[in-house]
């Protein structure tokens, strides 16, 4: 089996038109929201061998707090090809070009994390699958387990039947 630990980057500053959409900053609670999620996927020992991040600023911040929050230092990828809005494709084919094992852990943006937690995802608890599909908030983390023993298999056009394990939001973690 395969384990993807799919996260949104945490919350950001409102857009500044002098430095555009890909160096917006964490905002405070963002700054936050991140230690919070990194803390809570350490105490589950959800800890991933790889990290595959969006190099936009928001994502990279949020991925730095993330791993402090673990003290991990899995290999880390900033791949441009994840600075994007999209279906989710983009990131399933990542995904695909993938020789590493698991835990594998995707930092990227919305609405790309929310429809390939969708797309992924034909089972699990009920509830969270409505959850995912209403909303991924920023700084959320899905854990998805996937049939296979290789990213390779994942192709563009999937027939992938993932389960989703754990979703995690930071509301979720309030709750706690």
């Amino acid at each position: 089996m395969l384990e993807l630990i799919l996260l949104r980057h945490a919350k950001s500053e409102v857009s500044d038109k002098a430095l555009g959409d890909f160096d917006r900053a964490l905002s405070k609670r963002g700054k936050t929201d991140a230690p919070r999620m990194g803390r809570e996927l350490a105490r589950r020992g959800l800890i991933p061998e790889r990290v595959l991040c969006s190099p936009a600023r928001r994502t990279r911040e949020s991925l730095k707090l993330v791993l402090e929050e673990m003290a991990a230092s899995p290999a880390v990828v900033y791949d441009e090809t994840l600075y994007t809005f999209g279906d989710g494709r983009a990131y399933l084919k990542r995904l695909g070009l993938e020789n590493h094992g698991a835990p594998l852990m995707l930092m990227g943006h919305n609405p790309s994390v929310q429809n390939l937690a969708v797309s992924l995802c034909t089972s699990g608890d009920p509830a969270l699958l409505d959850a995912i599909g209403r909303k991924f908030p920023t700084a959320a983390a899905a854990i998805i387990m996937l049939p296979g023993e290789n990213w390779a298999e994942l192709a563009p056009e999937p027939e992938i039947s993932g389960e989703l394990k754990l979703f995690l939001t930071p509301k979720t973690l309030d709750a706690r």
